[in-house]
């Protein structure tokens, strides 16, 4: 599993270290700065680490490439690290922020997929990664992700749109379902502290407010909405399907820590209904919208920016 996770950090371009030289040829007399982005530079360190990533995933195909498809390479390469500068300029302008802490949960989930902290350890030195490299790139890919949310939620669905969706698509909407919440933290330990807090209190959505460590639903007092059967971690299922609706489960451990769940509801695919369906069809057909948008929005983007690029 932890090897799945370095192949992440490659493809993500979470490598911090100084790659073997793939850019020396005489004939290509690589810049210094092989692009510049609204006065930010984009160095030949940074394309060179690009590329080392780039033949990391198929080293027999790269070295095979001759001067002409290593060039061809380069420039894709650089074209794409404008494009990713690009965004994150835009989110930047946004406002758009991601905290200390979401980048740290990021990192305790990544350490969670090894089987121990030396492993964890190792295999970071190997491959030369830093921590801190690490957390720059994972807050940029974080903040990217959050502005293509921010424009995908924008968009307007009519309730025309939302009907038409669901009645041609209800066999497959309308399923046995269940509405859940959680809140996710590191240890069994403090799984059942929380538990004996919710046992005095009775407020789940403020302790997920307060403890959870899913970024994405705490701020909704643990809110993870309806899930058919075979949507959710089989751990959470198979607690959340032996639940009465009020209930709340005992510590349930996955991949991502300790889990308290607590069933909202319960119902039967013939109980359901659009207005089952409804939040759930209008972010399908947002989705939909903006991938259809994105080429145009990006296009602008590129446009309105003042890009200078290095043609190997």
């Amino acid at each position: 599993m932890y090897i799945k996770w370095i192949i992440i950090l490659i493809i993500t371009g979470s490598l911090a270290y100084m790659a073997p030289v793939l850019l020396a040829e005489d004939s290509l007399q690589t810049p210094d700065v092989v692009a510049t982005v609204n006065g930010h530079n984009i160095t030949r360190e940074e394309l060179e680490r690009r590329m080392t990533q780039s033949r990391a995933m198929d080293p027999g195909r790269f070295d095979a490439m001759d001067l002409e498809q290593r060039k061809k390479a380069i420039a894709r390469t650089i074209s794409d690290m404008i494009v990713r500068e690009v965004i994150y300029q835009e989110a930047l302008k946004r406002k758009i922020v991601v905290t200390d802490r979401e980048v740290d949960l990021n990192l305790e989930g990544m350490k969670r997929q090894f089987p121990s902290e030396e492993v964890f350890k190792k295999t970071f030195a190997d491959a030369k990664i830093t921590i801190t490299a690490w957390k720059k790139e994972t807050r940029q890919n974080l903040m990217a992700i959050k502005l293509e949310d921010l424009m995908k939620d924008e968009l307007q669905i009519t309730n025309s749109e939302i009907a038409d969706y669901y009645e041609k698509n209800k066999t497959s909407l309308n399923k046995d379902s269940i509405n859940i919440s959680h809140i996710l933290v590191e240890t069994e330990k403090e799984a059942k502290k929380v538990i004996r807090e919710f046992k005095k209190k009775k407020d789940f959505e403020a302790l997920a407010k307060k403890y959870s460590l899913d970024t994405f639903t705490k701020d909704k007092g643990g809110d993870l909405g309806w899930y058919g059967k075979g949507e959710l971690l089989k751990e959470v299922e198979d607690a959340a399907y032996s639940l009465s609706p009020g209930q709340t489960s005992a510590p349930v451990k996955s991949q991502y820590g300790y889990h308290i769940i607590r069933l909202e509801e319960k119902k039967a695919a013939s109980e359901q209904t659009l207005e089952d369906h409804r939040e759930h069809v209008s972010s399908i057909l947002q989705q939909t919208k903006w991938q259809q948008l994105r080429p145009t929005w990006l296009q602008g983007l590129m446009i309105n920016a003042a890009v200078w690029k290095w043609s190997p």
